[in-house]
């Protein structure tokens, strides 16, 4: 996230403020571009442990399309991401993943549901 107004807790972007449509396509654009050229390097050629330090996946309960959810393990020195499955480890080299949050209820609502 380039710019984001009001994150919820735990969630943040790297500007404070909007910098303007093209001003942010071209931050994404570089950013993207310069992933691409690290990833694209062979797999002895680039940092997997400080990857794995500044990742922000790792550890956490993951869905990816077209199926599949399980716990986001480590990166692979290929740029897999490793996920612990019901089935063994998956290893996903492409495609959308989402992190998966349990389900909340606000406090009020919650000793309401209990009154009831």
């Amino acid at each position: 996230n380039l710019w984001w107004p009001e994150p919820p807790p735990g969630f943040g972007a790297v500007l404070d403020d909007d910098p303007g449509a093209a001003v942010a396509r071209r931050l994404a654009t570089g950013w993207a571009d310069a992933v691409i050229a690290t990833l694209a390097k062979p797999p002895d050629a680039w940092d997997v442990a400080r990857y794995r330090t500044r990742s922000s996946i790792l550890g956490r309960r993951i869905a990816w399309e077209p199926h599949g959810k399980g716990l986001a393990i480590d990166v692979d020195v290929a740029g897999y991401l490793l996920v612990e499955t019901d089935s063994g480890v998956e290893r996903i080299g492409s495609g959308r993943v989402q992190l998966v949050r349990r389900a909340t209820v606000a406090p009020d609502q919650e000793a309401e549901d209990q009154t009831t």
